[in-house]
């Protein structure tokens, strides 16, 4: 047994000596070793323990292997013995003890034990799971709805918060799903107890073609009759990149928290609100706004916030183009952080002052304070702060002409991005990578027109027309870069699109950089 070559994998050795322990006398060893032996890889190796435990334990319980199996691979994160119980039981009862410790103790060796849940092993015995009892379809459906039936029941608990939405989406139960997401405890409770899980279940959404957005503004009144559903729904969505309609919850967020006395969460909501602004390029509200924040804090003494308002303030000026002011902002920030040992405070603050070193064109340094802050982001697992510093460190790459290390990090900017719906950085993103591929020496036209039909498409879902236009604009250089008679219409027709909008929105800036690219188009003969 020990040379045989299946045994060069940790878990077909594990299994089978498990396997030999519970199910083999003395007499039968050999035939069972050479039974196991036969099997071409840890997964007909499950199939045979699945058929083994069948034999031993379903002629009581039919069915009962199979199902406990099922329900498994269909939890997202795992399952409680008593959950499992009570799924394998009756309506009436949960299943006997006499009945479920026999299983679960020859069992629980192959199982996975983590904060009190129990889970499939790995990607192997997923695949065995499936291959073995789940092999259609509808017999995966069956699972994952049996489970929402299930944590529908066991609502407003924790663990249907964690549950719940995912199985209605995999049983294809969406009606039900955003029925549920609009509710406005369940938002809340769902938003407080898990953010970044919510984050990815609506990104998850949002590529199946449902349109988050809409569905909140359409149960506006409802989601914005409480604090805390306001609060959850106004967050949700400015981190989803939903700029527009994150503005119109926090203002009713706000509200009830002045309503309420809660100073605190008005503070809180006005940043939110100051930030929404510089999206939307109303860069003197947001400097307004954070200005009368930054007073309010010094005056009492509140230095954690102090330093969040300084930063974000700074971020503000760096946009209106006051570099000097800015940087002022960033070394207070620092300062503060340090002094409070706010690790994840400094981290922004790094990230901050990168920009302002590469503003400068000092991209060597900037780089430096990138790198620093990506690793810092990782050790904390700061996802959001993360995904804005690998954008940084590629911008940094690119400015030196190192495309292919440039280009992987937005590789994994892009990823993030996507995991967490953050469709906002998405689109920056896409057309950085654009303006990255245009500079090969065997430029990908192909891929660069995909990101930028996708980045286009994103600007309109997130009404953002100074995306949409600096897209149009990308769209009009890249046909010109192709530097062929055919493409002349494409390079004036989005030019002047582009030209439109940014009349039309007041994009000033982007307005004259549109002007000058026309006037460079037009006057040379491509």
């Amino acid at each position: 047994m020990v040379n045989g070559p299946q045994n060069a994998s940790p878990i077909f050795l594990q299994t089978c000596l498990e396997e030999l322990r519970v199910g083999a006398s003395r007499r039968e060893l050999t035939t069972r070793i050479a039974e196991h032996l036969s099997a071409a890889g840890v997964g007909e190796l499950f199939e045979q323990m699945f058929a083994r435990c069948e034999r031993n334990y379903e002629a009581m319980r039919p069915r009962l292997v199979g199902q406990l199996f099922s329900f498994l691979w269909a939890a997202r994160r795992g399952l409680r013995e008593s959950e499992l119980r009570e799924l394998l039981g009756t309506s009436h009862e949960p299943l006997p003890a006499r009945t479920w410790s026999p299983v679960i103790s020859t069992l629980r060796p192959h199982l996975l034990q983590r904060e009190g849940l129990l889970a499939l092993t790995g990607e192997a015995m997923l695949k065995a799971v499936s291959r073995y009892y789940l092999d259609s379809r509808d017999d995966r459906r069956a699972a994952t709805s049996t489970l929402a039936d299930y944590f529908v029941r066991q609502y407003p608990s924790t663990r249907s918060l964690e549950e719940l939405p995912w199985q209605l989406l995999w049983s294809g139960r969406v009606g039900e799903l955003t029925s549920t997401l609009v509710r406005p405890v369940f938002i809340a409770a769902a938003w407080d107890h898990d953010p970044e899980d919510m984050l990815t279940l609506l990104a998850t959404l949002r590529f199946e073609k449902i349109a988050i957005g809409s569905i909140f503004r359409e149960n506006h009144a409802a989601l914005s009759s409480t604090l805390e559903s306001a609060c959850a729904v106004g967050q949700l969505l400015f981190a989803l990149g939903e700029n527009i309609s994150a503005e119109m919850f926090v203002f009713a967020a706000i509200g009830h928290a002045k309503l309420r006395g809660d100073t605190e969460s008005v503070e809180e909501f006005s940043t939110t609100l100051a930030l929404i602004h510089q999206r939307l390029g109303k860069l003197a509200e947001a400097e307004s706004r954070l200005g009368q924040l930054i007073d309010e804090a010094r005056a009492g003494g509140r230095m954690v916030q102090l330093a969040l308002h300084t930063g974000n303030r700074g971020a503000v000026l760096r946009e209106m183009g006051r570099a000097d002011a800015a940087l002022a902002c960033f070394l207070e920030e620092e300062e503060l952080c340090r002094s409070l040992g706010d690790s994840s405070g400094r981290s922004a603050a790094i990230g901050h002052l990168g920009q302002i070193d590469y503003d400068r064109g000092h991209f060597t340094e900037a780089l430096t304070r990138f790198e620093d802050q990506i690793m810092q982001c990782r050790k904390a697992g700061n996802l959001r702060q993360l995904q804005s510093a690998l954008g940084n460190a590629a911008a940094c790459h690119a400015a030196v002409d190192r495309l292919e290390q440039a280009m992987a990090l937005h590789g994994e900017e892009e990823e993030l991005c996507r995991r967490r719906g953050d469709q906002e950085a998405l689109q920056v993103s896409l057309g950085n990578q654009v303006r990255i591929l245009q500079r090969f020496r065997a430029a990908d036209y192909d891929r660069a027109m995909v990101l930028l039909e996708e980045r286009e498409a994103l600007a309109k879902e997130l009404g953002d027309p100074a995306a949409e236009a600096a897209t149009l604009l990308q769209f009009s250089r890249l046909y010109y870069a192709l530097n062929s008679t055919q493409f002349r219409a494409a390079v004036s027709d989005y030019a002047g699109r582009a030209a439109i909008l940014a009349d039309k929105h007041g994009l000033s800036k982007l307005a004259a950089e549109i002007a000058l690219w026309r006037s460079k188009a037009i006057s040379r003969d491509i």
